[in-house]
This record gives structure tokens, sequence and C-alpha cells, in this order.
């Protein structure tokens, strides 16, 4: 019986001892000389709780890069020369859309109407792309026309027939077109911004091209060849210089000189 305890007694402290070497073995594999146990070591777990990774890690850039892209956008603005220069094409584009669609309206010549249609698509084409253009630089474009703009365009709402088609080729056919390729020219030569000088030149041949259909329309156009006595024989030229105010003996090529 005594034999019997003593051995119970020996197992238990066998047990115990077992007991406390696994635990001591389990200490020392957990840390190491450092302190630091493997999840700490990994970027885990710092000894304070905190996540030791991210911690350490650097800050991200993204409100450094939102605010250089700030600056980007600043930098593409639009002088104001610039600016100015890009109004009176966005004008100038929204007033040939405005007559054009007028004379396809109003005249009867399929030769007028034509270059009105002609004039509609191009300049809602040139429109276009100066608004996406603007719209880059951070600009805004005019919505409307300007007060000289809209005192033309009603004038020549209030007329009709030959002298509708008259007025239109010579106004918003020559005369426009000459003033639009001079603004082109300006721009060209005078923006700062390389993207609208880019624009400017493309615009231009489109713009040439208009000026000699609108010459080409007025010389075939049988009312610029009929007076207002119905006898015919005035030329196209003096049809011209009627709306322009010079005299009729002036031929058409020395009233468009200064182009």
């Amino acid at each position: 019986m005594a034999q019997h305890k003593h051995l119970t007694q020996v197992i238990g402290v066998a047990m115990l001892a077992i007991m406390f070497g696994a635990g001591s073995v389990y200490a020392q594999s957990a840390k190491d000389a450092s302190g630091q146990t493997p999840a700490n070591k990994e970027g885990r777990m710092s000894p304070t709780g905190q996540n030791e990774t991210s911690s350490t890690q650097p800050m991200t850039s993204g409100a450094s890069d939102s605010a250089s892209g700030k600056t980007g956008s600043s930098a593409d603005k639009l002088g104001k020369s610039d600016m100015a220069m890009m109004n009176q094409l966005a004008i100038a584009n929204m007033a040939e859309i405005e007559a054009g669609k007028i004379a396809l309206n109003k005249s009867k010549d399929e030769q007028v109407r034509s270059f009105a249609q002609k004039m509609v698509d191009d300049h809602t084409a040139a429109q276009s792309q100066l608004k996406d253009l603007a719209q880059a630089k951070g600009a805004t474009l005019p919505d409307n026309l300007d007060a000289k703009h809209k005192a033309e365009i009603k004038k020549l709402s209030a007329l009709s027939g030959d002298k509708f088609d008259k007025a239109y080729l010579t106004k918003g056919g020559v005369a426009d077109h000459r003033q639009a390729h001079a603004l082109l020219g300006r721009i060209e030569k005078q923006a700062k911004d390389s993207d609208l000088k880019t624009l400017a030149s493309n615009m231009m041949p489109k713009i040439n091209e208009h000026s000699d259909m609108a010459k080409q329309a007025m010389s075939h156009n049988p009312a610029a060849t009929t007076g207002a006595s119905g006898t015919k024989g005035t030329s196209a030229s003096g049809a011209s210089k009627s709306w322009s105010g010079k005299k009729s003996g002036e031929s058409q090529t020395g009233s468009e000189s200064g182009k």
C-alpha cells in the first residue's frame, strides 16, 4: 500500500515536470532573443499590440498627387488674350450656324441652300471641337451671340427672296469669312496656347473653302445677275456692291481685296 502511494506521487511529479517543460519550450519558440514573436517579426503585430507594418510603411502620395494635378490643370488654362480670341471664334461659328439655318428656311435657290447646309454642318463641327478644347483648358465659351451679331441676324431675317440671297451670300458668305480668315490668322500668330494655334491652323482650309463657295454661288445666282427693274445684265459684283455700299462700277475683285 505504501509502495502504491509512493508510485502515485512519483507519477504526479513527473507529469508536472512534463507540463512545465513544455510551457518553457513553447515560450522559447514563441520568442527570439529580442523578445519578439514571429508575428512581431513579420510585421503583423508589434509588442505594444499595434500593426508594425502599417506603422513603418510610408504614407501614400494621394494628397500630393491631387495637389499636383490641380497645379497642372491651372497651367493649362488660357490667358486673357487667348480666351478673347477663342470667344470671338465661338461667336463667329454660332453666327454662321444661325444664318445658315435661316437661309435653309428662306431661300429657294438650290445653290444658296447647298452653301447654307455646308455652313451649318462645318461650323457645327468646328464649334464642337472648340468646346472640347475649352473644356480641356477649363474655359467657358459664350452660348449666345453678342449684340452686334444679333442685330445682323435680325436684319437678315427681315429679308426674303432675291434680296435675302444676295445679302446672305455677301455678308454671311464673303464678308464674314474674310473676318474669320483674319481671326484665325491672328490666332496662329499671337496665341500663346499651342493647342489653340493648332485648332486655328486646322480650321483655316475650311474657311478658305467656304469663301470660295460663296463667291461661286454669287456668280451663278440668278438674283445676282438681275437688276432691281428686272433687266438682266447687272453683274454679280454690282449686286455685291449694293449690299456693301460701294459703287457698282467697282470690280468684285477690288471689293474683296484686303482679304
